[in-house]
Order: structure tokens, then sequence, then C-alpha cells
């Protein structure tokens, strides 16, 4: 070979390894500039809780109002004076950016903004300490083995621990049968039940919440997004998920099942409010339509909703289907006042914790934007905002809501103060108020990828789908 030409090929191999060299810099100082991003806000945040404390202790706050009408579940060893002056120091001390990030219930991967998370550690921490939300969903991907998932959960509840003073929420969708990722799973030695429809009695659907409850617990979970109360029908996507095709017989099995829930400090979460079970199409992956009126809604559908409430359901979820005959348009039913205020707090007098259905689902993100639900949401009547499409568009849009005066002080205040009191209710709730200090995040977030990636979780499974592109290490260190 010519002398030219082997200094031709050098010349492009300098090239080539200048411009890789230079690429893994930009990678790196990506990531270095990410974290030193986190650290500052994290600061920021810090300063801002300071002042909220001290604007506490410089004031005299009064208990907040015990909800009346249902029969309250508690598992903490605190009494309900104490629950109701505890929930108004802890809601009187937060800032608004606490306040606000309590109202989601997200994925790790929707949090972080990660293609999947299987542990905890500081770069978990940097991120809930910046916004501490109300709670974290789990679903498929986060599950490998009874100690990770274990260890998973207790280093994300001493981060709330460190971070939001009040207990964290971790919930999972795990009804029995077909959508149980957990039981459904080999790596996990757990008992599996019947899906809904061939639960043959009340004792049997006691007894299969209680099997998935104690499972739930023992790995850590304090919230399971079930039962369904939804009233079934030949032509609904829910048969198999599904007590019955009457209201009695589902209402006695809904109430069953939240006894057995509660009866292992696992908060049950009662969905798809105002009942989705005779609407053709898939709700959890398309957009839906009922023509049914309140009356309809009144006599059947809304009846195990009723009963469960009545019994003592702390959490109810409220699906996206549009009620065109109540809402007098095509809103969804998470984001109707007339559906979830006028509906479920007005005509049914519930005062627990109203939840949105997943908010990326094609069901709202076709026509709303991840700030505007979530924002709709809250003025609906909602307390805690489901997986939204874009977390940070969600809690930046109702941040900014609030500052203007779009949501008031008072109606973020209400739905902070049920949130609060609700998890004062758990199980261990008067150790962790009494704990000092906390855990150092000491491992490796085990993260696909992160930057840019955007993650979907479904109502169904609750596992979640990733899409977009990603621009960093697989595999973040801590």
């Amino acid at each position: 070979m010519k002398a030219s030409s082997k200094r031709t090929l050098q010349n492009i191999g300098v090239v080539l390894a200048t411009a890789v060299i230079l690429a893994l810099g930009l990678v790196g100082m990506y990531a270095v500039l990410k974290y030193t991003s986190l650290g500052e806000e994290r600061n920021n945040v810090q300063a801002e809780r300071q002042a909220a404390m001290e604007a506490e202790a410089a004031e005299d706050g009064s208990g907040a109002a015990e909800p009346q009408g249902s029969e309250q579940y508690s598992g903490s060893g605190l009494s309900e004076d104490e629950i109701n002056s505890r929930t108004s120091q802890i809601v009187d001390g937060m800032t608004t950016k606490e306040k606000v990030s309590q109202l989601f219930f997200v994925s790790p991967e929707t949090l972080m903004q990660v293609n999947a998370a299987t542990d905890a550690g500081s770069y978990t921490a940097a991120y809930y300490d910046i916004y501490p939300v109300g709670g974290m969903i789990y679903g498929k991907k986060n599950l490998q083995s009874k100690s990770q998932v274990q260890k998973l959960l207790s280093n994300m509840q001493d981060y709330a621990q460190d971070s939001a003073a009040v207990p964290l929420l971790l919930g999972i969708v795990e009804e029995g049968g077909e959508v149980a990722p957990i039981a459904n799973d080999g790596n996990f030695d757990v008992q599996k039940v019947s899906d809904a429809a061939d639960t043959a009695s009340d004792d049997d659907a006691r007894a299969n919440a209680t099997t998935i409850g104690s499972y739930l617990s023992d790995l850590g979970f304090n919230v399971d997004i079930a039962p369904m109360a939804d009233v079934s029908t030949s032509n609904g996507s829910y048969q198999q998920r599904t007590f019955a095709s009457n209201p009695q017989d589902v209402s006695s099995r809904v109430i069953a099942q939240v006894q057995g829930y509660l009866s292992c400090d696992v908060l049950p979460c009662v969905k798809y409010f105002p009942g989705e079970g005779a609407v053709a199409g898939d709700p959890e992956n398309e957009s839906t339509q009922s023509q049914a009126t309140v009356e309809d809604l009144r006599e059947k559908d809304i009846v195990p909703f009723q009963e469960a409430i009545d019994a003592g359901a702390p959490m109810v979820m409220v699906g996206t289907t549009s009620f065109v005959e109540v809402s007098g348009d095509d809103t969804p039913a998470c984001l109707s006042t007339k559906v979830v205020t006028g509906e479920l707090r007005n005509t049914l007098g519930y005062e627990g914790v109203v939840l949105t259905a997943p908010l990326n689902t094609s069901a709202i993100y076709s026509d709303y934007t991840s700030g505007n639900a979530a924002v709709q949401a809250i003025q609906a009547g909602c307390d805690m905002i489901v997986e939204p499409m874009g977390f940070l568009d969600a809690y930046q849009a109702v941040l900014s809501a609030v500052q203007t005066g779009k949501i008031s002080e008072e109606r973020l205040d209400e739905s902070v103060t049920r949130i609060v009191r609700m998890k004062l209710r758990l199980k261990g709730a008067d150790e962790f108020l009494g704990k000092k200090g906390g855990s150092e995040g000491s491992s490796s977030d085990q993260t696909s990828a992160t930057a840019s990636g955007t993650s979907n979780t479904t109502g169904a499974s609750g596992t979640s789908a990733s899409s977009g592109t990603t621009s960093a290490s697989a595999g973040k260190q801590d």
C-alpha cells in the first residue's frame, strides 16, 4: 500500500477516535450537569421546607376536621384526635411545591424519566427530595424477586422519612387471576387466586383479598389498586375482572374484598367510578363513551361504589369513560366536575381520597396535554393524579395553577389533607412520625436508560411500556 494511502487511513482513524471521545465526553458532561442541577434544586427545596417549618412554628394551627360518613380504617396507634392534629401540623408545614407533589401517584419511570427501575438509590433519593410525590406505583418491570422488591420499597419509605415527613403510598395493580403481576411471576412464591368472575361467594372474595393483601404487605406494599366494582355485562371488556352482572352480588363481594385488604393493612382502591362494566370497548386503552343517564347509573352501576364507601373504602378511582348524559359533553369522567364532585362527592357524600384512572391512555392524551388534564382533574374534585403522560409538565401546570389562583390554596389543602390523614392511618404511621433521620441511598439505581425516555403504565396489568429515545448510559450508577 502506498504511503499516502496509509496516511489517509491513519488520519481517518484519528478523526473517528476523536469523534468517539467527544461523544462520550458529551454524554458524561450531560450526566454531570443533570446530577448537578438535581443537587441545586434539592438545596432550593430544602430552603423552602425550612421556611415553611418556621412559618408553621410562628402560627397557632387548629386541628383538621374529621371526615364524616364512612367507617374509618386505622392500622396505626394514633387516635382520631392525634390523626387530625398531626394532619393539620403536617399540611401547615408543607411548602406549596411539597403539597402539589403529594397529589401525584406515579411510577418510578414516570417520576425520573427512565425506562426501568428495579432499585432505589441516591439518584432516586435526589429526585424524590425535589418531588416528594404522594405515591409510587409499580408494575411487572420493577419486580425481580422478593428480597429485591422488599429492599426497593423499604428504601423508598426511608426517603419519604427524610424528605416528606409523611408515609409514602406504595401501590400495585394486583387483582388476582389474569391481572396479577406478582402472582403470575414465577420468581415469587405466592398463592394465586381466581379472577373475580370465577369467585363464587363473598367468603371466597374476602379470602382472595386476604391472600393478596398478605403477600403485598410482606413485600412492603400498602396500596392495591383493586377491586373492581363495575357491574359486568355481556358486551363489556371487563367480564373476567368483575364479580357479577347484578349490583347486589358485586356490592357484597367488593365489601368483602375491602375488608380483606384492610385486615392486612393494605389500602384498597375501588374502581372505576361511576361504573364502566357496560361500556363497549376497552376503557383502559381507548376513548370510550356511555349514554347511561344519572338515573341509570344510580340504579345499577353506582350501587357497589356506595356500598363500598359505606364499608369504609379509603380510595375510589374514577375512570376515563365519557358519560355524556351526566357531564353534558364528552369530558372523561375523572376530569368531569359533574361526575367527581356532583355524583361522588355530593350525591354519595364521599370524603375519602379520589384518584384519577391512569392518565397516560389515549382517552386522555388524544385530547388533553399532561398539564391540562392534571389541572382539570383537581378542579373536578380528584385528589391524586395517577400516571400522567408527562410528570414534569403535569406538576408544573398544577403548581402554576395554584400560584395564579386557578386552583385555590384552599382547594389544594383539601386534597392534601385527605391524603395525609389517610396516610396517618397506615400501620406503622405512628412509628414513622417518631423516627428521626433516615437511611442514605447507598446502592445503584438499576435503570435501563435516562433522559428523554417516556414511560406509560397500563391500568390493567400495572406494567410499563416505554417509548422514545434514550440518551444516557444504561445502568445509571448512584
